[in-house]
């Protein structure tokens, strides 16, 4: 692999990896975080998405393809270039009968940082205040902000979080999103954070790769991934006589799909649409229905990990 991109914290080379005889799981992954960016690593359950993560992280070891963390090759420097990164993959590892601080405690003593960084971190997840109180006790929520604290208390530049708003309700994923954009925006740490749902993150992330089968389908910026929905923009259009739409179509030099008696036309302005309208009309076709329709970044996502 030709030397990395410094602007990249994270990139990978063609990563291919299975587990067991046949049995692909990443088929030629290439991703590219860049510095100071949240970026989304999306796809369904069994995408392949916590398999990548681990593989960065070196809890995998890669069968094929390169890694790349802080523009250093992971598998030459793997020690020193992660003790730079705070993680949480799956489900938390976090001690029920141990307080929040006792539970930070018990890594600040591995990790060898000050103990001031304890109260610093649970402070910035919103737990300095829960004193006494087991982890045990502590709401879900609450166990997914203290296991990000639990990252977070080497005081990394880079995060990698692993569906961490999963199984939250509403309010959890809130603060969660709250807190992870506070990190980015004023603690400059970039986040490498995976999702099966776009709809929960879409308004947090900067940068997205969609993963399906072990393959990449898209990667780049949210305004890219905004720009292939108004791609997906079309016209809708229903009449009482087919045959004569048809006809007036092909006369104006537009393709249209007909599915069930409806035209599914390319996207038209509005007054476009209208004069298509006023033809239909003159011709003596009775027009149902015609309207322009949008696909939503989450319509977009799952038409793509559908395929």
């Amino acid at each position: 692999m030709p030397e990395a991109n410094p602007r990249y914290i994270v990139e990978t080379d063609n990563l291919v990896h299975s587990f067991g005889e046949g049995q692909v799981v990443l088929d030629h992954v290439s991703l590219a975080v860049p510095e100071g960016s949240i970026y989304g690593f999306l796809g369904p359950n069994g995408a392949g998405k916590t398999t990548t993560l681990r593989l960065i992280l070196g809890l995998l070891r890669s069968r094929q393809g390169t890694i790349s963390v802080f523009g250093k090759n992971l598998a030459r420097d793997r020690i020193e270039t992660l003790r730079r990164v705070g993680s949480m993959i799956e489900s938390p590892s976090i001690y029920s009968h141990l307080t929040a601080a006792e539970n930070l405690l018990v890594l600040q003593k591995i990790y060898q940082c000050p103990k001031t960084r304890i109260h610093e971190v649970l402070d910035l997840v919103g737990l300095a205040a829960t004193g006494s109180k087991k982890a045990g006790e502590f709401s879900l929520g609450m166990k997914q902000r203290l296991a990000i604290a639990i990252a977070l208390l080497a005081d990394p530049q880079l995060l990698i979080l692993d569906e961490p708003t999963n199984g939250l309700d509403p309010n959890g994923i809130i603060e969660v999103r709250e807190l992870l954009r506070t990190l980015n925006q004023a603690r400059g740490i970039t986040i490498l954070i995976s999702s099966h749902l776009l709809s929960e993150i879409e308004r947090l992330v900067s940068h997205v790769g969609i993963i399906s089968k072990g393959t990449v389908l898209f990667q780049g910026t949210l305004e890219e991934l905004k720009e292939q929905q108004q791609r997906s923009t079309h016209v809708r259009l229903e009449t009482g006589d087919p045959g004569k739409t048809a006809a007036l179509l092909d006369g104006w030099g537009v393709e249209a799909e007909v599915i069930d008696g409806q035209f599914t036309l390319p996207a038209m302005t509005r007054e476009r649409i209208a004069r298509l309208n006023r033809d239909l009309i003159s011709a003596g076709v009775d027009v149902y229905g015609i309207r322009a329709v949008e696909s939503d970044l989450e319509r977009i996502f799952i038409d793509m990990v559908s395929r």
